[in-house]
């Protein structure tokens, strides 16, 4: 009895012992288990809000960067948005005459500010003071001084409450001058650029202080709003409280001494984990984690690494160029979507590659090869070494903008289309055809024999033979066409593209279809240059002479009256045609100089001539640009006035495409000097493209029949109708009609016979100097009309 209670202690005691001992075992695993995950737990936690605090401090200054990008980007579209306006040749002139016509120039602007989404539009003279606001309550007191803002740096002003983006650029009325006519400044309010697509974008609501001045704000949650800033520090986050909701906000400015500041908050429970949660998950994923360590470690790695290292292998060939290699397949859900997403990632970089590379080297109108793809082309051509000739063919439209102007843009860009489609109709051989500017297109042409160039050049030109046919409406366009071959004319890409185009704007001057690049030219637009900068010089300077050439009253063979034509003899290019600079002076604005001293010029040699007894009629040639300007009658008053010159001995000539121009203005300022008692004459007529309507209201009594008519007149049976008609016409309407080129016999003895009034030309007598004018008068067969 004593022995079997004996043996029973002891076996108890052995089993207390040991499920005493499994506790400890189990309570020291338990302890390692909490102590490894309390540690895990507490380091992760701490370690998840520093990165996350890290990573908003990160987010705070992407959206940074972000913000100031946006608005430089703005600033630097709004730049050059106005660098194209400075450069519209109707808004400079509506700049110009602003101080007359200041409604005009106001509603051009308010026009332009609509189409840059500005808020107002400041127009500053050469002063710089402002000539023009479409906003009243901005002027030079809110807005300082217009070369403040007319660098590229990102301008912002506080106004009146509102936050605007400034800039400004000058104008000028010629390019080549040094210095700016007028400036244009534009504002855009910042409320219209930091809106709600800002805040997704950069994820963080916007609020903006002028020093402690609420400005605007742009928050998803519109009833949240900041009203005082939070700090004085210019770059700064903390919490605060907002509407009872805690916030984070980070300020800053865009300059060290800028008073804006800008605020950027999120909601504290979008910006941080909830680490109570995460805590619990923790917890749970280390047990389950320790617990299957040694187990799945091994399978685990194998599995996880293996389609990651296969994603990170298709990531390096993608990163190469490379989007066409296949992506593989997993099982595993995660690895699935990543696999996905590394495959929807490779379809978007490829399809943005493509659109990108369209929009850089195509022509989103036609579809045809911009200019950049055309120079690509070229430079891989000339880069590639070979001996083969390449042909750069450039040609624009002539008279574009006046199809854009008389039936629209719209049309303008369906004739573009179509002269593209009549272009990759024509499938020349190694040909390559681009869109390089507005109307202006070239073609490359490899791999041809010199003697090829002409007729291929000749196929493109018959583009342009057939009539274009718009929505119902028949064009009939012409081009211009400028050939540069190399290595003949340059030897390099840009080289060529310069050569074609100086052709191009040689055959647009001398109306021709097609010239060829010649090294002379560039001597020819050199000069082109100087003489716009020295033509005033000239006429201040009385570098110019006139010259005089009698016209023969046919019925009388007397001679009454003379037309002075200007003629230039430049110090070092000798004699300058009238047909190179007149148009010069017209664009640089000196034609009005040049006929007031055409005028003036006249009128004194009337005075000395009427002193030794001859009286004639003195013809001045006066252009469009003298039309428009009604101080010329003004002008010539003054100067009868001054000189005791009756206003029947002086006539004034305008060409028949002058008049045209703009013919209600031609007409309101012919009948002004007609009512002076000035004799007015239509020059050249039958080159241009009169209305009959205009022409019979335009208080003229002379028309002058164009030389090309009269020159082969005795010959050519087509003269013969032309001039006849002509005459016919100006008689029916009570106007004498006067014959220019007259160079033989036969052409006079016609013009009798068609009982032209008056005639000049070679055969009479060549253009001549006031003193030679003198002696041809007294060795001549003709009469003169003697001083009553």
């Amino acid at each position: 009895m004593n022995s079997t209670t004996t043996n029973a202690s002891v076996t108890r005691s052995t089993t207390a012992t040991t499920m005493t001992l499994q506790n400890k075992i189990l309570w020291f695993v338990a302890s390692i288990l909490i102590l490894v995950a309390a540690l895990v737990s507490v380091t992760t936690l701490q370690s998840a809000y520093q990165h996350s605090n890290q990573q908003l401090q990160e987010r705070f200054e992407t959206a940074k960067q972000v913000l100031t990008y946006k608005l430089q980007n703005d600033s630097q579209v709004l730049r050059s948005s106005l660098e194209n306006v400075v450069k519209d040749f109707n808004l400079k002139q509506l700049v110009a005459s602003g101080a007359e016509d200041p409604e005009s120039l106001r509603v051009a602007m308010i026009n332009q500010q609509r189409r840059t989404d500005a808020s107002f539009t400041l127009v500053f003279d050469q002063a710089q003071t402002i000539m023009m606001s479409t906003q009243t309550a901005i002027d030079s007191s809110t807005i300082g001084s217009v070369a403040d803002y007319t660098d590229e740096r990102l301008h912002l002003q506080a106004i009146d409450g509102r936050l605007y983006l400034i800039a400004a650029v000058g104008m000028k009325f010629l390019e080549q001058q040094p210095g700016y006519d007028n400036w244009i400044l534009m504002g855009i309010d910042l409320a219209h650029l930091i809106d709600s697509s800002v805040v997704q974008l950069t994820g963080f609501n916007v609020d903006v202080f002028h020093q402690q001045a609420h400005l605007l704000s742009a928050a998803e949650d519109s009833t949240t709003q900041l009203t005082t800033l939070p700090s004085t520090n210019h770059e700064s986050s903390r919490h605060l409280m907002v509407d009872e909701k805690d916030y984070i906000a980070y300020q800053f400015t865009l300059e060290a001494s800028s008073p804006i500041h800008f605020v950027f908050t999120i909601a504290n429970q979008s910006a941080f984990l909830d680490f109570f949660e995460l805590a619990f998950q923790l917890i749970f994923e280390i047990v389950i984690a320790l617990i299957a360590a040694l187990l799945l470690s091994v399978y685990l790695s194998r599995n996880i690494t293996k389609p990651l290292r296969a994603l990170a292998s298709v990531a390096r060939r993608i990163q190469q160029g490379d989007y066409q290699s296949p992506i593989p397949n997993f099982s595993t859900e995660e690895v699935k979507q990543l696999s996905q997403a590394f495959r929807g990632m490779q379809d978007g970089i490829q399809e943005r590659e493509r659109e990108i590379n369209q929009l850089a080297y195509y022509d989103s109108l036609t579809d045809l090869p911009n200019r950049n793809s055309f120079i690509r082309e070229l430079q891989r051509k000339v880069e590639q070494g070979s001996s083969e000739t390449l042909a750069v063919l450039m040609f624009d439209l002539d008279r574009f903008k006046d199809i854009n102007d008389t039936i629209g843009h719209h049309f303008g860009d369906l004739l573009l289309k179509q002269i593209a489609c009549r272009m990759e109709a024509l499938r020349l051989a190694n040909a390559f055809y681009a869109r390089v500017g507005g109307d202006e297109f070239t073609i490359l042409l490899s791999n041809v024999a010199p003697e090829e160039i002409p007729p291929l050049a000749q196929q493109c030109i018959q583009l342009f033979d057939r009539p274009f046919t718009i929505e119902g409406i028949h064009l009939d366009v012409d081009a211009s066409f400028g050939l540069a071959i190399y290595p003949n004319h340059s030897d390099s890409a840009y080289g060529m593209m310069q050569c074609a185009d100086i052709a191009l704007y040689k055959a647009k001057g001398t109306h021709h279809k097609l010239i060829e690049y010649d090294v002379e030219f560039d001597t020819l637009s050199v000069q082109r240059l100087n003489l716009m900068s020295e033509l005033r010089k000239a006429i201040e300077e009385n570098q110019l002479q006139l010259y005089y050439q009698p016209k023969l009253c046919l019925q009388t063979d007397t001679v009454i009256s003379v037309e002075c034509l200007v003629r230039w003899i430049h110090p070092e290019y000798g004699f300058i045609s009238p047909d190179d600079f007149i148009p010069l002076a017209e664009q640089t604005g000196a034609i009005r100089d040049l006929t007031y001293w055409a005028i003036e010029t006249a009128l004194q040699q009337h005075v000395e001539w009427r002193n030794s007894g001859i009286a004639l009629r003195f013809a001045v040639n006066i252009s469009a640009v003298d039309l428009v300007d009604l101080s010329l009658p003004a002008y010539v008053a003054e100067h009868l006035d001054r000189y005791k010159v009756d206003s029947s001995h002086l006539a004034l000539e305008v060409t028949e495409s002058a008049l045209m121009d703009d013919p209600d203005a031609a007409i309101k300022a012919l009948r002004m000097l007609q009512r002076m008692g000035i004799s007015l004459s239509i020059d050249d007529f039958g080159t241009g493209y009169s209305s009959m309507a205009y022409l019979k209201q335009m208080p003229v009594s002379e028309l002058k029949i164009d030389k090309a008519f009269v020159l082969e007149l005795a010959t050519n049976k087509d003269d013969e109708k032309i001039v006849k008609s002509t005459v016919d016409l100006a008689h029916n309407l009570g106007l004498s009609v006067v014959a220019e080129g007259v160079e033989d016999e036969a052409a006079l003895s016609l013009l009798r016979h068609y009982q032209v009034e008056y005639a000049q030309g070679y055969h009479i007598a060549r253009p001549m100097k006031a003193e030679d004018f003198l002696g041809w008068i007294a060795n001549s067969s003709y009469q003169t009309v003697a001083q009553g």
